[in-house]
């Protein structure tokens, strides 16, 4: 599912909330780096345009009716439209498409996005010519420290009086930056500085730093994003101290703790893309030193299965059916979750339906539609709305209405149709509703359905149907799927909407009438696989068809 800007923000908001809430209560019980793994999740929801449907996703499990539900974008797939009226007849030509419109709120913002990234960028840039002055040491304890700490990347030891703590920067080449203050005499001091900043290059920290800082930058305007920036920055030195304990072992916690102390370190400013020794959160970061545990199975097991719960129901999205509002070769494809708009009555007006957009493609009639805005009957540039239980379409100033066709309930499919009639016979004008299956030369093979409207109460109780299965004043009732044939002869008479102009030189849509049995067989060979979505209605004289008739159903 693609996703908008708004809508990545507030999933990302929604799982930054779940995350807040698990590092509250588990922030001293469970492995530093399994808040990181979460905190990754929530980078990957900021900025990925696209989620997985999941019938287990929290969204799907508190239902229809919320805010992110209904913000989301589904593509619609799975529905047949039905044209509500009269037979259509349109005239004139389908104007352009309408000259982009931006935003305020685009514009608002785009600005707001770059003033947070030139903050950013000045703030790195002036760390970085401040950076640039140091000076690189060189004594007996670094030269052997790097030796034993050698990597593909270089990494480089200097120091700097424009800093009051140690840090990290830099991607390629490393540099660990130390205060000019720094006791080249305590070596044990000395360790755990260069081990906790090799641990934040091993780790690619500033990678990450750089990451979550893009994300800050894109959604800006979401405050709970800034709340995720400051403790995703704490948890990296969590996870971080962590590591430098576990490789020390258990009984440094004490010394580092202390040493931490000792530090008194204060911030230099914004320290953009840096791993900082600093006081940041110290209170937090030495007792999460003192109550670290020795990583058993079931804690690794239970990390584990809480990072996968937490994708399963806040990373993933509801999960929508497809629809795709369809009329034989008509469709729309639109992009938007209209599981409940479909279901309101509304008049269909260019005012009060939830405006959709412009049909921005075509595809050939024959076709389905896989683009959003994308139809297969022209029309480019015209306006989309929803409208009662279906859609909209502004044609040349007319407003066409498609809505769904009503699925048949599953309760219903155990229900049989005794002694179903083969129609060999009807009476005059009797009218038989039929899908068509198969055009051969000479003969239509056919599924009866039964046509049901809503005045044919006693069938409806027969049946047990609601008005909720009524909902367009008709049922179609099918018992079974067997296939009857009928034949044809030179009298035949073919009555079809021509919805493209195929078979007339003038206004389109329109209803047209043949005895040529060719020309209906090529009118039906555009539908998918030569089977009309919606039924035909028959008269049948002596095992012969006498007239086949397609109708817009209202």
């Amino acid at each position: 599912m693609c996703m908008s800007l708004l809508q990545m923000s507030i999933y990302g908001a929604v799982l930054i909330l779940a995350v807040v809430v698990i590092r509250a209560v588990a922030i001293n019980r469970l492995p530093k780096k399994i808040f990181l793994v979460l905190w990754g999740l929530v980078l990957l929801r900021l900025l990925i345009p696209f989620s997985i449907p999941s019938v287990f996703s929290v969204y799907s499990l508190i239902g229809q009716n919320t805010v992110v539900n209904h913000l989301e974008q589904t593509t619609i797939n799975d529905f047949a439209p039905i044209i509500q009226g009269e037979p259509l007849e349109l005239t004139g030509e389908i104007s352009n498409m309408p000259a982009i419109h931006v935003s305020p709120w685009f514009v608002i913002w785009f600005v707001g996005m770059i003033l947070c990234a030139m903050f950013f960028a000045i703030s790195y840039l002036r760390c970085y010519f401040e950076f640039s002055t140091s000076l690189p040491v060189q004594n007996d304890f670094v030269k052997k420290w790097m030796e034993e700490h050698k990597r593909m990347r270089s990494i480089s030891i200097r120091q700097s009086d424009r800093i009051s703590a140690p840090l990290t920067y830099g991607i390629m080449k490393p540099i660990i930056l130390m205060p000019q203050t720094t006791d080249w005499t305590n070596t044990k001091q000395l360790q755990y500085i260069f081990l906790h900043e090799y641990v934040h290059i091993c780790h690619f920290d500033t990678i990450t730093k750089l990451i979550s800082t893009f994300a800050l930058c894109v959604h800006w305007f979401n405050p709970l994003v800034w709340i995720m920036y400051v403790l995703y920055n704490r948890d990296i030195e969590l996870a971080c101290d962590e590591s430098v304990v576990r490789l020390f072992g258990e009984t440094s916690k004490k010394d580092y703790s202390l040493m931490l102390i000792g530090m008194e370190a204060k911030k230099s400013g914004l320290l953009p893309f840096c791993n900082n020794f600093s006081k940041n959160a110290i209170e937090e970061r030495i007792t999460a030193i003192m109550k670290i545990k020795k990583a058993t199975t079931g804690l690794i097991i239970g990390s584990v299965v809480l990072v996968l719960v937490t994708i399963v129901l806040f990373v993933t999205s509801t999960q929508k059916e497809k629809m795709v509002f369809a009329c034989g070769r008509l469709f729309v494809t639109t992009n938007q979750d209209v599981s409940e708009m479909v279901l309101r009555e509304a008049e269909v007006s260019e005012y009060d339906s939830p405006y959709i957009g412009i049909i921005e493609s075509t595809v050939s009639r024959a076709k389905e539609p896989d683009m959003e805005l994308q139809s297969n009957f022209g029309s480019i540039g015209s306006e989309i709305v929803f409208s009662g239980n279906g859609i909209a379409v502004n044609l040349n100033g007319t407003w066409i209405q498609f809505a769904p066709q009503d699925l048949v309930n599953s309760s219903q499919s155990s229900i049989t149709q005794s002694n179903k009639t083969v129609y060999n016979n009807t009476e005059s004008g009797e009218e038989i509703a039929a899908f068509i299956k198969n055009v051969s030369d000479d003969s239509i093979s056919v599924d009866i359905i039964e046509y049901i409207e809503d005045t044919d109460t006693e069938r409806m109780k027969e049946l047990k149907l609601t008005e909720e299965d009524m909902l367009d004043g008709y049922y179609f009732f099918n018992a079974d799927e067997e296939v009857t044939t009928w034949k044809c002869n030179e009298e035949t008479v073919y009555t079809f909407i021509d919805w493209g102009g195929d078979f007339t030189d003038g206004e389109f849509p329109v209803e047209y009438t043949t005895t040529d049995k060719e020309e209906f067989q090529r009118y039906i060979e555009t539908y998918d696989n030569g089977e009309p979505g919606m039924p035909f209605f028959f008269i049948i004289d002596n095992g012969y068809i006498k007239q086949i008739i397609e109708k817009p159903f209202a």
